[in-house]
């Protein structure tokens, strides 16, 4: 049945996808009725104006997002989309902005996560309508948002005039179900020094870390001592790089001795992966702790923190069997003469409540001079494996990818799932090719997009049933 539907629209399918992706829908400057910019809201009037030539009844919320409403009823299976993508960056070798078919595949920057599934959940919606598949009471919303890459603005704004759906997903992930997701805590520990303590060994500078989302791979540690205290150093680095197997590079240069060390880069939801630098730099600077400056932090850093990443010395060491450990990642510190401030990002299973876990957290710090500072937190995601929804997806994605073996997960990164209630994060990535790198020469093949169409749409019939 939906095969042969989508056979008979392939032509105009692919085309509305390369129309919409020649829409260079990056944020930028607020115009009246454009707060994301003219190109993000010309991308959003795109998928309007297509949706209301289906036939279908769409409406603009003053141009932070969209809706899209197939069926009438109160039962409302959602969709959760977004029009706007990132900067293309620099290295492509195809026009990222040209919807360019070669070798089977349609280039565009943000075509995997953001336009191919969209306009695939759009047919998806147009064939359940001409095939009058969508039941008396029941409909189907495509929300479309505007800012997914910049912030969640215009699903903030959406929720102050509509209720989230009853049930639905948002394609945002990998195949083929990830029914839960971890919560996410970002936030800054700070201290502050007080001047004057004459010590040997003086830290004047820690630099490192680049992304809350990553385990730092270097960092800097800039320290004026005399050359006794610098042979002694250059002795403790040598047995300290052996024992904890971690590389360092040093530069002299009259008092200044500048210490790199070099751990490895991992995403901070998995810091097991990496090699923290800036937690081992500290570690390596607890053998000096009687004879340096800045001691009460260094020690508290170690107390604290040190190398572990899973909360423990915070009694944090939180954990459950579907989505694992709670994680506590470094990710940037910049220390000065007078301060230091540090990027940390948790992560917390899903059977944990959020207050719960904060304060656990905070009571880790109660009686710290490292002072918690600018929380923010996104939610967790949290479904049964066995839910009408997850086994509705799991069934639609099967039919038609015949992948019996992937299972439905829960995952420590972030979806678009997590702004609306009531939401799965559900393809568009197929497992096999989870990993890709799509920065650069961002592609879908032409099978892959019409799959997801098919599988779209077998979702939301299964869903509305």
């Amino acid at each position: 049945m939906f095969k042969e539907h989508i056979d008979e629209n392939k032509e105009q399918i692919i085309k509305d996808l390369i129309e919409l992706v020649k829409i260079r829908s990056v944020a930028s400057h607020k115009k009246p009725n454009m707060p994301f910019g003219e190109e993000v809201h010309k991308s959003l009037r795109f998928v309007l104006d297509k949706a209301k030539d289906m036939g279908f009844k769409s409406q603009s919320f003053c141009g932070y997002c969209g809706q899209v409403d197939a069926g009438c009823g109160d039962y409302t299976i959602g969709v959760l989309c977004h029009v706007d993508v990132n900067e293309e960056g620099a290295g492509w070798t195809k026009p990222p902005f040209s919807g360019e078919i070669y070798d089977g595949k349609i280039y565009g920057r943000g075509i995997v996560k953001a336009k191919a599934p969209l306009i695939a959940c759009l047919y998806a919606m147009k064939f359940l309508k001409d095939e009058d598949l969508i039941p008396e009471g029941k409909k189907i919303r495509m929300i479309v948002g505007a800012d997914k890459e910049t912030g969640i603005k215009s699903i903030n704004y959406y929720k102050e005039y509509e209720v989230a759906p009853d049930i639905g997903f948002t394609p945002d992930g990998v195949f083929p179900v990830i029914y839960g997701e971890k919560g996410i805590i970002n936030f800054d520990l700070h201290m502050e020094f007080s001047g004057g303590f004459d010590a040997p060994i003086n830290i004047v500078q820690i630099v490192g870390g680049q992304s809350i989302d990553t385990v730092p791979s270097k960092v800097s540690i800039i320290l004026s001592c005399e050359d006794i205290f610098k042979d002694k150093i250059e002795t403790e680095l040598k047995k300290f790089s052996k024992l904890q197997n971690i590389k360092y590079e040093t530069i002299s240069q009259n008092k200044l001795m500048n210490i790199e060390f070099i751990g490895k880069e991992a995403d901070s939801n998995n810091p097991d992966k990496g090699v923290n630098a800036i937690s081992y730099g500290l570690k390596f600077l607890e053998n000096f702790e009687e004879f340096i400056d800045k001691r009460e932090f260094v020690h508290e850093y170690n107390r604290l923190i040190s190398t572990s990443y899973n909360g423990e010395k915070i009694n944090c060491k939180l954990q459950d069997e579907d989505s694992g450990n709670f994680t506590f990642n470094v990710s940037t510190i910049n220390l000065t003469s007078d301060r230091v401030d540090i990027k940390v990002n948790i992560n917390y299973p899903i059977s944990y409540v959020y207050s719960d876990v904060l304060e656990l957290v905070k009571d880790g710090f109660k009686y710290s001079s490292l002072k918690i500072k600018n929380l923010s937190h996104l939610r967790s995601v949290s479904f049964s494996k066995d839910s009408f929804v997850v086994k509705k997806l799991m069934k639609a994605y099967r039919e038609v990818t015949g992948d019996e073996e992937s299972q439905p997960y829960v995952s420590s990164k972030g979806t678009y799932a997590r702004v609306l209630s009531n939401l799965v994060s559900f393809g568009p990535i197929l497992p096999r090719n989870e990993g890709l790198d799509y920065a650069v020469d961002e592609f879908i093949t032409l099978d892959e997009f019409m799959d997801l169409v098919e599988i779209y749409a077998r979702a939301i019939y299964e869903l509305l049933k």
